[in-house]
């Protein structure tokens, strides 16, 4: 009984091995966010199969967003964001170490909005973890488990679920630094054509469009307008857009005031961005 003991320990200790090295291969080179996400994931369910499972982001203002989860657990982790002061995973970042409870439900030291505790007990999540996503010296996330069944999180599991979250805090770390190298490329990019343009051409109309044409490029923008004031009117008229299908700004004049987006821009003389322009 001790050797069978002995020997499925060593099978349990391998397997997890072997799936820790199978994460590093597999995120070796990736350079999207969303397939770092997924592919923790997936190396994640190798190990606890039978658990929900998702990676969420921190962002620089403290929330944290959900990039990836398992396959039927939309519920328990829906794409919105939580505030550091919420459940396991703020408890996570907060502590910088893991967090676990055996029981989610019954445990009166977790803290989410009662809508996220029925969720739990209709997808009959008992047992949960947070492990943080410590990444060069700070967090950039948390690892997420969910478990159907109460059962005890011994400290070997524990420790190989923060061994996935730290390779996931280093995959996500060189997928944003790929990013923000490649965004920044396509920047100079986008200002050395404008920079051409505007040295081979003394074309007010042909410069102004290239310029709208960068902007949306640099922004990722779908539409880019360029507004000037007409010296008659005194108002501010569109003269050059890109990407839309509305023919008539032209005839749309802007004022300083608070009845338009570039109203507020004319009067505050202020860049101004909203996250929801129809119901501001």
């Amino acid at each position: 009984l001790e050797n069978a003991r002995l020997y499925e320990e060593a099978e349990r200790k391998r397997g997890q091995a072997e799936a820790l090295a199978g994460a590093a291969r597999a995120l070796a080179g990736v350079h999207d966010v969303a397939t770092v996400g997924e592919q923790i994931v997936d190396s994640v369910l190798q190990i606890f199969p039978a658990c929900f499972a998702a990676v969420r982001e921190l962002g620089a203002d403290g929330t944290l967003t959900v990039i990836a989860a398992s396959p039927g657990a939309a519920d328990l982790f829906p794409p919105v964001v939580l505030t550091p002061d919420l459940g396991l995973a703020g408890r996570a970042v907060r502590q910088r170490r893991i967090c676990w409870s055996a029981d989610v439900l019954a445990d009166p030291e977790i803290h989410v909005p009662e809508s996220r505790r029925r969720s739990w007990a209709a997808s009959k999540m008992v047992t949960a973890l947070a492990a943080p996503l410590r990444g060069r010296g700070r967090i950039v996330g948390v690892l997420s488990l969910g478990f159907r069944k109460r059962r005890e999180l011994p400290e070997d599991e524990r420790a190989l679920a923060q061994a996935f979250a730290d390779q996931a805090a280093l995959a996500l770390e060189n997928a944003r630094l790929y990013e923000d190298t490649d965004r920044r490329r396509q920047e100079a990019e986008v200002l050395a054509g404008i920079a051409r343009t505007m040295n081979a051409s003394l074309e007010i109309d042909a410069i102004l469009q290239r310029v709208a044409e960068g902007a949306r490029a640099l922004c990722l923008s779908d539409i880019a307008r360029i507004a000037l004031r007409d010296p008659d009117s005194g108002a501010v008229v569109f003269r050059y857009w890109v990407n839309t299908r509305y023919s008539g700004y032209e005839a749309a004049g802007l004022y300083p005031g608070t009845e338009s987006h570039g109203g507020l821009v004319l009067l505050t003389r202020q860049p101004k961005r909203t996250d929801d322009w129809m119901a501001d």
